[in-house]
Protein backbone atom coordinates (compact mmCIF):
# COMPACT_ATOMS: atom_id res chain seq x y z
CA UNK A 1 0.00 0.00 0.00
CA UNK A 2 1.40 3.39 -0.97
CA UNK A 3 2.51 5.53 1.93
CA UNK A 4 0.74 8.81 2.59
CA UNK A 5 2.34 12.01 3.81
CA UNK A 6 1.26 13.04 7.27
CA UNK A 7 0.69 16.75 7.85
CA UNK A 8 -0.32 16.73 11.49
CA UNK A 9 2.51 17.91 13.72
CA UNK A 10 2.87 17.72 17.50
CA UNK A 11 4.87 20.45 19.24
CA UNK A 12 6.37 20.54 22.70
CA UNK A 13 8.64 22.76 24.76
CA UNK A 14 11.97 21.50 26.06
CA UNK A 15 13.01 23.09 29.37
CA UNK A 16 16.43 22.18 30.72
CA UNK A 17 17.41 22.12 34.38
CA UNK A 18 18.77 25.69 34.13
CA UNK A 19 15.37 27.26 33.44
CA UNK A 20 14.80 28.30 37.06
CA UNK A 21 18.44 29.40 37.36
CA UNK A 22 17.85 32.14 34.79
CA UNK A 23 18.29 35.52 36.54
CA UNK A 24 15.07 36.87 35.03
CA UNK A 25 13.11 33.91 36.41
CA UNK A 26 14.80 34.24 39.81
CA UNK A 27 14.02 37.95 39.89
CA UNK A 28 10.38 37.32 38.99
CA UNK A 29 9.93 34.72 41.73
CA UNK A 30 11.19 37.16 44.37
CA UNK A 31 8.48 39.68 43.50
CA UNK A 32 4.96 39.71 44.91
CA UNK A 33 2.92 37.47 42.63
CA UNK A 34 6.13 36.37 40.94
CA UNK A 35 5.24 32.67 40.80
CA UNK A 36 2.05 33.58 38.95
CA UNK A 37 4.05 35.63 36.44
CA UNK A 38 6.44 32.72 35.83
CA UNK A 39 3.47 30.43 35.16
CA UNK A 40 1.97 32.99 32.76
CA UNK A 41 5.36 33.29 31.04
CA UNK A 42 5.45 29.52 30.53
CA UNK A 43 1.87 29.55 29.21
CA UNK A 44 2.88 32.27 26.75
CA UNK A 45 5.78 30.10 25.59
CA UNK A 46 3.45 27.15 25.02
CA UNK A 47 0.88 29.34 23.26
CA UNK A 48 3.56 30.50 20.79
CA UNK A 49 4.89 27.05 19.84
CA UNK A 50 3.06 26.62 16.53
CA UNK A 51 4.22 30.06 15.35
CA UNK A 52 7.88 29.51 16.22
CA UNK A 53 7.71 31.72 19.29
CA UNK A 54 5.45 34.52 18.01
CA UNK A 55 2.12 35.59 19.53
CA UNK A 56 0.19 37.55 16.91
CA UNK A 57 -2.05 40.50 17.72
CA UNK A 58 -5.38 39.53 16.14
CA UNK A 59 -7.03 42.93 16.39
CA UNK A 60 -10.18 41.39 17.84
CA UNK A 61 -9.84 43.19 21.17
CA UNK A 62 -8.43 46.57 22.19
CA UNK A 63 -4.84 45.36 22.52
CA UNK A 64 -2.76 42.20 22.67
CA UNK A 65 -2.77 42.19 26.49
CA UNK A 66 -6.56 41.78 26.51
CA UNK A 67 -6.38 39.08 23.83
CA UNK A 68 -3.74 37.09 25.73
CA UNK A 69 -5.68 37.47 28.97
CA UNK A 70 -8.69 35.89 27.26
CA UNK A 71 -6.68 33.16 25.54
CA UNK A 72 -4.81 32.14 28.69
CA UNK A 73 -7.73 32.63 31.13
CA UNK A 74 -5.50 34.86 33.24
CA UNK A 75 -6.15 38.20 34.95
CA UNK A 76 -5.39 41.07 32.58
CA UNK A 77 -3.25 42.93 35.14
CA UNK A 78 -1.14 39.83 35.78
CA UNK A 79 -0.62 39.38 32.03
CA UNK A 80 0.38 43.04 31.66
CA UNK A 81 2.88 42.81 34.55
CA UNK A 82 4.32 39.58 33.12
CA UNK A 83 4.86 41.13 29.69
CA UNK A 84 6.40 44.25 31.22
CA UNK A 85 8.77 42.31 33.48
CA UNK A 86 10.04 39.85 30.87
CA UNK A 87 10.28 42.54 28.19
CA UNK A 88 12.60 44.51 30.45
CA UNK A 89 14.51 41.28 31.15
CA UNK A 90 15.09 40.73 27.43
CA UNK A 91 13.09 37.50 27.13
CA UNK A 92 10.10 39.08 25.36
CA UNK A 93 10.07 41.57 22.51
CA UNK A 94 7.17 43.60 21.06
CA UNK A 95 7.58 44.19 17.31
CA UNK A 96 6.21 46.98 15.11
CA UNK A 97 3.03 45.01 14.37
CA UNK A 98 2.23 44.71 18.10
CA UNK A 99 3.06 41.01 17.93
CA UNK A 100 4.96 39.45 20.82
CA UNK A 101 8.13 37.45 20.22
CA UNK A 102 9.09 34.90 22.86
CA UNK A 103 12.85 35.02 22.32
CA UNK A 104 13.66 31.81 24.19
CA UNK A 105 11.15 29.62 22.38
CA UNK A 106 12.75 28.98 18.94
CA UNK A 107 15.70 27.26 20.61
CA UNK A 108 13.44 25.15 22.86
CA UNK A 109 10.90 23.82 20.33
CA UNK A 110 10.74 20.16 19.44
CA UNK A 111 8.23 18.45 17.18
CA UNK A 112 7.29 15.27 15.35
CA UNK A 113 4.68 14.24 12.80
CA UNK A 114 1.73 12.08 13.79
CA UNK A 115 3.23 9.27 11.67
CA UNK A 116 6.46 9.35 13.69
CA UNK A 117 4.44 9.35 16.89
CA UNK A 118 2.42 6.37 15.66
CA UNK A 119 5.55 4.40 14.76
CA UNK A 120 7.16 5.20 18.11
CA UNK A 121 4.05 4.16 20.04
CA UNK A 122 3.74 1.01 17.91
CA UNK A 123 7.32 -0.01 18.68
CA UNK A 124 6.61 0.38 22.40
CA UNK A 125 3.51 -1.82 22.14
CA UNK A 126 5.41 -4.45 20.16
CA UNK A 127 8.18 -4.52 22.77
CA UNK A 128 5.59 -5.09 25.52
CA UNK A 129 3.89 -7.79 23.44
CA UNK A 130 7.20 -9.60 22.95
CA UNK A 131 7.73 -9.66 26.71
CA UNK A 132 4.23 -11.06 27.25
CA UNK A 133 4.86 -13.87 24.74
CA UNK A 134 7.92 -15.11 26.62
CA UNK A 135 7.01 -18.21 28.67
CA UNK A 136 9.57 -18.78 31.44
CA UNK A 137 10.55 -22.38 32.23
CA UNK A 138 8.62 -23.63 29.17
CA UNK A 139 9.61 -24.64 25.66
CA UNK A 140 6.04 -24.67 24.35
CA UNK A 141 5.09 -22.42 21.42
CA UNK A 142 1.63 -20.85 20.88
CA UNK A 143 -0.81 -23.11 19.04
CA UNK A 144 -1.71 -22.55 15.40
CA UNK A 145 -5.11 -21.21 16.48
CA UNK A 146 -3.49 -18.63 18.74
CA UNK A 147 -1.15 -17.61 15.92
CA UNK A 148 -4.07 -17.17 13.50
CA UNK A 149 -5.97 -15.14 16.08
CA UNK A 150 -2.95 -12.92 16.58
CA UNK A 151 -2.71 -12.42 12.82
CA UNK A 152 -6.41 -11.56 12.53
CA UNK A 153 -6.23 -9.11 15.42
CA UNK A 154 -3.15 -7.49 13.93
CA UNK A 155 -4.78 -7.20 10.48
CA UNK A 156 -7.97 -5.70 11.94
CA UNK A 157 -5.89 -3.29 13.99
CA UNK A 158 -3.87 -2.22 10.94
CA UNK A 159 -7.05 -1.72 8.88
CA UNK A 160 -8.58 0.41 11.64
CA UNK A 161 -5.42 2.48 12.00
CA UNK A 162 -5.18 2.97 8.23
CA UNK A 163 -8.85 4.02 8.04
CA UNK A 164 -8.43 6.55 10.84
CA UNK A 165 -5.22 7.77 9.24
CA UNK A 166 -6.97 8.32 5.90
CA UNK A 167 -9.71 10.34 7.63
CA UNK A 168 -7.07 12.47 9.33
CA UNK A 169 -5.26 12.95 6.02
CA UNK A 170 -8.47 14.08 4.28
CA UNK A 171 -9.31 16.51 7.09
CA UNK A 172 -5.75 17.87 7.13
CA UNK A 173 -5.80 18.25 3.34
CA UNK A 174 -9.11 20.17 3.38
CA UNK A 175 -7.86 22.36 6.22
CA UNK A 176 -4.65 23.17 4.34
CA UNK A 177 -6.58 24.02 1.17
CA UNK A 178 -8.83 26.40 3.12
CA UNK A 179 -5.97 28.12 4.94
CA UNK A 180 -4.02 28.44 1.67
CA UNK A 181 -7.11 29.90 0.01
CA UNK A 182 -7.49 32.36 2.90
CA UNK A 183 -3.89 33.55 2.65
CA UNK A 184 -4.15 33.86 -1.11
CA UNK A 185 -7.23 36.11 -0.89
CA UNK A 186 -7.65 37.66 2.57
CA UNK A 187 -4.00 37.98 3.64
CA UNK A 188 -1.75 36.52 6.33
CA UNK A 189 -3.72 34.12 8.51
CA UNK A 190 -3.66 34.50 12.30
CA UNK A 191 -3.85 31.74 14.86
CA UNK A 192 -7.41 32.69 15.89
CA UNK A 193 -8.63 32.67 12.28
CA UNK A 194 -6.80 29.40 11.67
CA UNK A 195 -8.60 27.79 14.61
CA UNK A 196 -11.92 29.28 13.49
CA UNK A 197 -11.51 27.74 10.03
CA UNK A 198 -10.74 24.39 11.64
CA UNK A 199 -13.94 24.55 13.74
CA UNK A 200 -16.04 25.67 10.76
CA UNK A 201 -14.61 22.83 8.67
CA UNK A 202 -15.72 20.36 11.34
CA UNK A 203 -19.17 21.95 11.78
CA UNK A 204 -20.12 22.77 8.17
CA UNK A 205 -17.82 20.72 5.94
CA UNK A 206 -15.29 21.76 3.31
CA UNK A 207 -17.74 22.59 0.48
CA UNK A 208 -19.81 25.10 2.46
CA UNK A 209 -16.81 26.79 4.11
CA UNK A 210 -15.06 27.17 0.75
CA UNK A 211 -18.22 28.46 -0.94
CA UNK A 212 -18.87 31.00 1.84
CA UNK A 213 -15.30 32.32 1.58
CA UNK A 214 -15.64 32.65 -2.21
CA UNK A 215 -18.83 34.66 -1.78
CA UNK A 216 -17.20 36.94 0.77
CA UNK A 217 -14.35 37.64 -1.67
CA UNK A 218 -16.80 38.24 -4.53
CA UNK A 219 -18.56 40.85 -2.36
CA UNK A 220 -15.17 42.34 -1.40
CA UNK A 221 -15.81 41.54 2.25
CA UNK A 222 -13.59 40.29 5.05
CA UNK A 223 -13.47 36.71 6.35
CA UNK A 224 -16.02 37.51 9.08
CA UNK A 225 -18.62 37.96 6.34
CA UNK A 226 -18.20 34.32 5.28
CA UNK A 227 -18.87 33.25 8.87
CA UNK A 228 -22.16 35.17 8.78
CA UNK A 229 -23.05 33.34 5.55
CA UNK A 230 -22.39 29.98 7.22
CA UNK A 231 -24.58 30.92 10.17
CA UNK A 232 -27.34 32.01 7.80
CA UNK A 233 -27.15 28.69 5.96
CA UNK A 234 -27.24 26.78 9.22
CA UNK A 235 -30.29 28.75 10.35
CA UNK A 236 -32.07 27.82 7.10
CA UNK A 237 -31.04 24.14 7.41
CA UNK A 238 -28.77 24.37 4.38
CA UNK A 239 -26.21 21.57 4.63
CA UNK A 240 -24.97 20.89 1.08
CA UNK A 241 -24.11 22.80 -2.09
CA UNK A 242 -27.32 21.43 -3.61
CA UNK A 243 -29.24 23.06 -0.75
CA UNK A 244 -27.37 26.31 -1.42
CA UNK A 245 -28.27 26.23 -5.11
CA UNK A 246 -31.92 25.45 -4.35
CA UNK A 247 -32.15 28.30 -1.86
CA UNK A 248 -30.42 30.68 -4.29
CA UNK A 249 -33.03 29.84 -6.91
CA UNK A 250 -35.81 30.30 -4.38
CA UNK A 251 -34.43 33.69 -3.40
CA UNK A 252 -34.08 34.73 -7.05
CA UNK A 253 -37.71 33.86 -7.72
CA UNK A 254 -38.90 35.73 -4.63
CA UNK A 255 -36.80 38.73 -5.63
CA UNK A 256 -38.34 38.71 -9.11
CA UNK A 257 -41.89 38.52 -7.78
CA UNK A 258 -41.20 40.87 -4.86
CA UNK A 259 -42.42 38.39 -2.25
CA UNK A 260 -39.36 38.44 0.04
CA UNK A 261 -40.24 40.63 3.04
CA UNK A 262 -36.77 40.22 4.62
CA UNK A 263 -38.37 39.05 7.87
CA UNK A 264 -36.01 36.11 8.22
CA UNK A 265 -32.84 37.86 7.01
CA UNK A 266 -29.85 37.87 9.35
CA UNK A 267 -28.41 41.10 10.70
CA UNK A 268 -25.46 40.84 8.31
CA UNK A 269 -27.78 40.33 5.31
CA UNK A 270 -29.91 43.35 6.22
CA UNK A 271 -26.82 45.49 6.69
CA UNK A 272 -25.38 44.32 3.36
CA UNK A 273 -28.68 44.94 1.59
CA UNK A 274 -28.94 41.48 0.09
CA UNK A 275 -29.43 37.93 1.22
CA UNK A 276 -26.45 35.66 0.67
CA UNK A 277 -27.63 32.03 1.04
Amino acid sequence: MASKSKTKIYFWLKLDNNFYKNLAIKKARRLAGGDTMVIIYQKLMLESLQNNGVLYFEGVLENIVEELSLQLDEDIENVAMTLDLFTKSGLIQLNDSNDIEMLQVPALIDQETNWSKYKRDTRKKEDVKKLDIVQPLSNRCPTEIEIELDKEIKIESEIKIESESEKEDNADSDYKKLTDFYQGNFGVISQLISEDIKFNLKDYGYDLVYESMKRAIFRQKQYAYSVQILKSWSKNNIKTLSDVEADDNKFSRSKTTGTDDKSDWTWAEKKAGFREV
